[in-house]
């Protein structure tokens, strides 16, 4: 039956033409015209067979009832009606009519039970951030990453194990330190090297990787791992290994694939249509009417011409007999969806899910007759969805713990940095340093302002992931006055590269200062690190009708177009680092992204080798 609903002014064209609908909707209670009225005019020309007729009525009076059955209607639905119950009312009817059956029909409802295939692979991103990080500060490392649930371990540029967290210990058999040392060829086995050592060899290389790779565990067993590589540079941009975060994802692949077998077994099911069509009588025995798909549900049963409860008794303990009752006595339709119920032919404690329609069918004088059921089993698509709807759920337990696991890393490694950037600060100041003393204490200061970036960044990285996006105080500011501040700033710290500022007019808005200053830096160090020594960056500012536009330009090579997708995701950057460069844990333009995100605006980046990179922002004011 093709699925199309037509108006009143389509239904006249069609009548004009002798092309009739399958069937048509009257409301009972139409404006300036009464549904008798019309159903009589219907009636003058078309009989209940050519042109079946379903009254809705918002009125349940026996009396109402009456009138539109008498006067030729073939069915009604009462209103406030469900959609569902309406449209497999109406589909089943024009089945009927395509069999050749008389006028009452009704329309299956199929069930739509796709199962979630959201599988969330949890925060690896934020661990990996973490882990980065502490391997610059050496705080409390093993003891950090003993907590962490995923499998953790560093491996240096010869392809051995530097150190490993517990659960990946525990994975071998061994204790936590019986690892290092130990090349990853001869821990993990040489089968399972042969499939990863490309993949190792480009972590080993300076790329960052991940993949899901077959492996065979302990004991022989067989499955799949989740394992993602990043590589670990020192201060001098000299690569020295990778870290890796690895897991089992076996029982994930395979609810996959189960799922997929579930999904391509229900889309089969489906296109052959309704699966059951059987017809009681009014006395409630079963007619000669059963098609065989249904008797395939119940084998071996000699069920024609026998009431329920002596054809099927099991089906008739489950309540189905009194369902049957209900609808002959009442003439109203019963739509059961995901009902569980015991099958015959299946054991006594198995539970299955079957779709159903229980459909009244009317004599000449409106009288219930008997009862076309039509049915349809969904039992595999309801358990499916169970189980996607539970691994969903542990998911999420699993991805709540890491981020409280994140949060609470991060908040603890502020107090000592605090401590150390104030020490470092105050011996500074005191006048009897010489050059040495002096030298290590700057050098203890800027490894300390480059960790408390990293711990700020972790920070806003689990509230824009993993919370509820980040928290902006707006307030009315001057963006050329907060520009210039920064531009002052980012120029203390990178001395003998030029940052040139252009405000073209006044840029007055309502933004937090302090974000877009984080936004701007970010921005600004950015440019300095991927554009051309010698070369100035330029910073411009500028009103455009309602928004506030602000650009960061540097020369230098352009962003390949493969990572400009990529740029502003987390652990993402438009090229590798160059050699001269400090590390970073790449969050700072996932940052600015969520910053500008907060504020409700856009970023966009244009990168070409002729005219540089320039990334675009718009505020709105």
């Amino acid at each position: 039956m093709p699925g199309r609903c037509l108006t009143a002014t389509a239904v006249e064209r069609l009548l004009q033409h002798g092309r009739l609908p399958h069937v048509l909707l009257l409301d009972w209670q139409l404006p300036g015209l009464s549904g008798r009225e019309a159903l009589a005019f219907l009636r003058e020309r078309f009989d209940e067979v050519s042109l079946p007729v379903l009254v809705l009525t918002a009125s349940p009076a026996r009396e109402t009832l009456e009138v539109a059955l008498s006067t030729g209607a073939n069915d009604f639905v009462p209103k406030p009606y469900n959609d569902v119950e309406l449209l497999a009312r109406v589909r089943v009817r024009a089945q009927a009519e395509a069999l050749g059956e008389r006028e009452d029909a009704l329309r299956i409802r199929e069930a739509d039970a796709q199962a979630a295939r959201a599988l969330a692979e949890g925060a690896l991103g934020d661990v990996q951030a973490v882990t980065d990080a502490l391997l610059d500060s050496g705080v409390r490392l093993q003891l950090v990453i003993d907590t962490l649930p995923s499998l953790i371990n560093f491996v240096d540029a010869e392809g051995r194990y530097v150190l490993n967290n517990r659960a990946y210990a525990e994975w071998f058999g061994v204790q936590v330190g019986a690892l290092r040392g130990r090349t990853v060829r001869e821990v993990i086995g040489e089968e399972n090297y042969q499939h990863l050592a490309p993949l190792l060899e480009r972590a080993r290389a300076g790329e960052a990787v991940e993949y899901e790779a077959p492996f065979i565990f302990g004991g022989g067993r067989r499955g799949y791992i989740h394992g993602t590589h990043v590589p670990y540079r020192g201060p001098d941009g000299e690569l020295r290994g990778y870290v890796s975060l690895v897991q089992d994802v076996t029982e994930r692949r395979r609810s996959e694939a189960a799922l997929r077998e579930s999904e391509e077994r229900f889309c089969r099911l489906t296109e052959a249509g309704i699966i059951g069509i059987l017809e009681w009588d009014a006395s409630g025995a079963f007619t000669a009417f059963a098609n065989p798909d249904y008797l395939k549900l119940v084998p071996d049963a000699d069920i024609l011409g026998k009431p329920l409860a002596e054809a099927l008794p099991g089906m008739a303990e489950q309540g189905f007999a009194r369902l049957l009752d209900q609808v002959v006595a009442t003439g109203v339709p019963y739509v059961g969806t995901e009902v569980p119920v015991t099958l015959p032919h299946h054991a006594p404690d198995t539970v299955d899910y079957m779709n159903f329609v229980f459909q009244p069918m009317r004599g000449p004088q409106g009288e219930v007759n008997g009862v076309l059921v039509c049915a349809f089993e969904v039992t595999d698509q309801v358990l499916a969805r169970q189980a996607s709807e539970r691994l969903a759920a542990e998911l999420q337990v699993r991805a709540d713990v890491e981020r409280q696991l994140i949060g609470i890393v991060s908040h603890d490694l502020r107090n000592p940095l605090n401590a150390i950037l104030l020490s470092a600060t105050t011996l500074l100041s005191r006048p009897e340093l010489d050059e040495r003393q002096e030298k290590v204490l700057r050098r203890m200061l800027k490894a300390a302002e480059r960790m408390r970036r990293m711990v700020h960044d972790l920070l806003d990285f689990t509230q824009a992931r993993l919370g509820t996006g980040l928290a902006v105080q707006r307030r009315l500011t001057d963006l050329n006055a907060l520009v210039r501040q920064v531009v002052d700033e980012v120029a203390l710290v990178h001395p003998g590269q030029e940052v040139h500022f252009v405000a073209e007019g006044e840029a007055q808005g309502v933004f937090d200062p302090d974000r877009i200053a984080q936004l701007l830096s970010n921005l600004l160090t950015n440019a300095l690190v991927y554009g051309v020594p010698g070369l100035p960056v330029r910073v411009t500012t500028r009103a455009e009708a309602s928004h506030l536009v602000l650009e960061v330009h540097n020369m230098g090579d352009p962003i390949p177009p493969e990572r400009l997708e990529r740029l502003f995701q987390s652990l993402e950057r438009g090229a590798v680092l160059p050699a001269h460069s400090s590390r970073s844990i790449g969050l700072g333009l996932f940052i600015v992204e969520s910053i500008v995100r907060a504020h409700g605006g856009t970023i966009r980046v244009h990168s070409t080798a002729e005219q540089g990179t320039t990334l675009r922002v718009s505020l709105p004011r």
